[in-house]
């Protein structure tokens, strides 16, 4: 968390701050989504994304949350062509894409809404991902 970025330099300082993320102590620097389920939309055919819901636990600042993310998840199989060009960014031949999408709030982490003066950023946080999985 510690290179949050939200497209304006002294946000991005002040949400890295005690208040917010606290990113200066060790266990706030990191957010974690540990995975209980995932429901794909039909089968998994290389190439092609088919929708998906990961239910999960978010934790940020060491509160966790159950929420559950949108997602596109895709099988890339690859050519040992295709492969051989890849293996030094640690893919395989079999790998797994995923996008996904979901939101949580401050409050629900025990964080403040940032605000200054009459100005107020939203509770809501956005998170995206996208994500490669490859089969060791």
């Amino acid at each position: 968390m510690n290179q949050v970025r939200t497209g304006i330099d002294k946000r991005d300082a002040d949400m890295r701050s005690k208040p917010y993320l606290d990113t200066d102590i060790e266990a706030n620097r990191w957010v974690t989504f540990q995975v209980s389920k995932v429901e794909i939309s039909g089968p998994l055919v290389p190439g092609k994304e088919a929708p998906a819901k990961i239910h999960g636990v978010l934790t940020v600042k060491q509160k966790p949350v159950e929420r559950v993310a949108d997602a596109r998840i895709m099988y890339l199989k690859l050519t040992p062509e295709q492969l051989e060009g890849q293996k030094r960014f640690g893919f395989a031949s079999d790998n797994i894409k995923v996008k996904a999408k979901f939101a949580t709030t401050f409050s629900d982490h025990g964080m403040q809404v940032p605000q200054l003066l009459f100005l107020k950023v939203n509770n809501e946080v956005e998170l995206e991902t996208d994500l490669v999985f490859a089969k060791e």
